[in-house]
């Protein structure tokens, strides 16, 4: 699993950022994605690493805490990137658990 370092957690954020964003479709579309598939596409083996699935968890709820994310209504374990998080990946901002 990745070291939580605070550098590789604002990388490991930006990659779960952006593969929510490609599994999604953007803020236009707004298909749901499986957090599973998002923190996969991120890099992390949340079906076989109880941590990275934690850590997916984790970066999920930051997302949603930060605007970045929405959270499906009744479909647990589901994101929607938002226009916030959209511009995020877009424009290059960091989506640090700060911010």
């Amino acid at each position: 699993m990745t070291s939580e370092s605070p550098e590789n957690l604002d990388r490991l954020r930006e990659r779960f950022l952006r593969a929510l964003s490609e599994l999604s479709g953007g803020a236009g579309e707004g298909k749901p994605a499986m957090v599973s598939e998002v923190a996969q596409g991120a890099g992390l083996d949340p079906e076989r690493e109880p941590d990275d699935k934690a850590l997916s968890e984790r970066l999920a709820a930051e997302l949603v805490e930060a605007g970045y994310a929405s959270a499906e209504a009744g479909s647990s374990g589901f994101l929607v990137i938002t226009a916030e998080g959209e511009q995020a990946v877009g424009g290059g901002q960091s989506p640090s658990a700060t911010s």
